[in-house]
């Protein structure tokens, strides 16, 4: 087959969809990726064709930096305004150049990531005017949940019934009158391009696309008694090879301590007083642990640490993860799939984009802790890790349980089934 992949230029929405073009290039397929031109290198890496987002369809990488200040606007406020500037606004840049892919092209068909919205007006046309269209769930899957509570404030179904209610009562109406801007904006636009709007801007491709991968497990998510048949949980993404050269001291971490490693995500690096090195202050008097930061490619050249510490710009996380104790992080839902898949239990500390919505589902799952904050104190991080580190701590006993779904549900073998099944369908019905 060919197909045409796209992907929102981000790391975290790139990342599953390379994974995917990997894997169909392995079984033959021809695959073409559009994405931003910041990463043309990475995509050519893998073997696929490349082809650049328009100006208009391309928005900055840094997702979550140099946006509207949460204190001063107010949380549903600050998210919607990310919301509408990394996804929505591109959506007419994306969808042309999209447009123009499939007329020179001629794809079998589109995979994107569930919030390139670019695709939305494709996977809202008669099927038989179009190549099929598979989406991939980057992040929590957002269908209506069936509580009734709202995504984006890290609502928890496990709440006392009261205290749930009272906090419903405060954020539904911030919900509304933030997010009501957003969705306006999705539904006149698709009506611009003359398309029937359908859904929201968050659940649209989880709706109405003809396949959708769910990355992760369904004990992940809130519970739900009926999950469409075209959404399938995959587990973890299909693995893009990376050859990222180790640090000096990873051959010296054998030495019979725990390890300890802390992230702050690929983008949000800006500020490590946010998480990074706070969480190394507070577990240096650990001479049990060795605590490994990860800068997000930032230089850590210069960086006092602890004698404990170790700091690297980069780390493969195939190679730190399984022989880590403790995940500390800001909840990046790649992060987050990769630890668990690992069986190691976490401490989640972060606020912007979907990190409410990842730390409230893995505090739900008893795989972690939420400590509700992107700027937890010391005391608190200590307690946490301690708390994961236990003899018998259930955090860790829920971890291994998950790790055990993980092994169980093969991804690779998931998508390439999807594909086929579709495709005969499809010759079926010709």
């Amino acid at each position: 087959m060919r197909i045409i992949l796209a992907a929102t230029p981000a790391t975290g929405h790139l990342d599953p969809v390379l994974g995917i073009a990997h894997l169909l290039r392995r079984h033959g397929h021809e695959t073409l990726v559009l994405t931003g031109s910041a990463f043309r290198e990475r995509v050519q890496a893998t073997g696929a064709g490349f082809a650049a987002l328009p100006p208009d369809g391309d928005c900055l990488c840094d997702i979550g930096t140099g946006l509207a200040d949460h204190t001063r606007l107010g949380r549903g406020a600050a998210l919607a305004a990310e919301l509408d500037r990394a996804f929505v606004k591109p959506m007419v840049g994306q969808f042309r150049a999209l447009a123009s892919l499939i007329d020179s092209y001629r794809p079998d068909g589109v995979i994107a990531d569930h919030l390139f919205l670019g695709a939305v007006p494709l996977m809202l046309s008669p099927p038989a005017t179009r190549p099929f269209v598979a989406s991939c769930g980057v992040t929590f899957l957002g269908l209506p949940r069936e509580d009734g509570l709202p995504h984006g404030f890290g609502l928890s179904s496990a709440q006392d019934p009261a205290a749930r209610a009272a906090e419903q009562a405060l954020v539904t109406p911030q919900t509304e009158a933030a997010f009501g801007s957003v969705q306006a904006r999705f539904v006149s636009t698709l009506q611009a391009i003359g398309v029937k709007p359908r859904g929201s801007f968050l659940d649209v491709a989880a709706q109405h696309a003809d396949i959708f991968w769910q990355g992760g497990l369904p004990e992940l998510d809130y519970p739900r008694a009926n999950l469409p048949t075209h959404i399938r949980h995959i587990g973890l993404w299909p693995a893009v090879p990376q050859r990222v050269e180790l640090p000096d001291w990873a051959e010296r971490l054998a030495d019979g301590r725990r390890l300890i490693l802390v992230t702050q995500g690929t983008v949000a690096n800006g500020d490590l007083e946010q998480l990074l090195l706070p969480t190394l202050r507070a577990l240096a008097h650990r001479n049990d642990l060795i605590v490994i930061g990860a800068t997000g490619g930032r230089d850590p050249t210069g960086i006092i640490v602890p004698d404990n510490a170790r700091l690297a710009a980069n780390l493969p996380l195939d190679w730190v993860l399984p022989h880590v104790h403790a995940l500390v992080s800001n909840g990046g839902f790649g992060t987050v799939l990769l630890a668990l898949a690992c069986g190691v239990p976490m401490v989640i500390a972060g606020e912007s984009e979907d990190k409410r919505e990842i730390a409230a589902r893995i505090a739900s799952s008893g795989a972690g802790l939420d400590l509700r904050t992107a700027r937890p104190n010391q005391a608190d991080i200590s307690a946490g890790v301690e708390a994961l580190l236990e003899a018998n701590s259930p955090h860790r006993r829920a971890a291994h349980a998950i790790a055990n779904g993980f092994a169980r549900c093969h991804g690779d073998a998931i998508i390439l089934e999807s594909l086929e099944e579709h495709r005969l369908g499809m010759s079926r019905a010709a």
